[in-house]
């Protein structure tokens, strides 16, 4: 079954309609604008955290009792969208918000008042 990756261009969000969403690092630092290393320090934290549990169905690398997967799934790149601090992370995150709160004016309040209170821990 063939990979299918979320883009950015733009300013608008591609997402494709599957759960066949598998990316590479270096897919999803594109994605971000950022460099691979950015993608696997938080990765790494993400993990170690236990944020994510990884697909250990597909290839992946064993560093010491890590096991580091060849892709990462939607949950992964939404996880990592909220550590990684770049223009088009910003922009996913807002999709992401807009498809959460979508014709609820009440959780758009909510939301709003907790990005701000993010925002000020930053």
């Amino acid at each position: 079954m063939k990979r299918k990756i979320i883009t950015i261009e733009n300013g608008v969000v591609s997402v494709p309609q599957s759960s066949e969403i598998k990316m590479t690092v270096s897919e999803i630092a594109s994605l971000f604008d950022v460099y691979g290393r950015d993608i696997y320090s938080n990765v790494k934290a993400i993990m170690k955290q236990g944020v994510v549990q990884v697909d250990v169905s597909v290839p992946a690398v064993v560093a010491g009792n890590t096991v580091i997967p060849d892709v990462y799934g939607l949950e992964m790149i939404i996880a990592l969208a909220f550590r990684i601090q770049s223009h088009k992370a910003e922009v996913f995150r807002k999709w992401l918000m807009k498809k959460i709160i979508k014709n609820n004016a009440e959780q758009q309040i909510l939301m709003s008042i907790l990005w701000n209170d993010r925002a000020l821990l930053n």
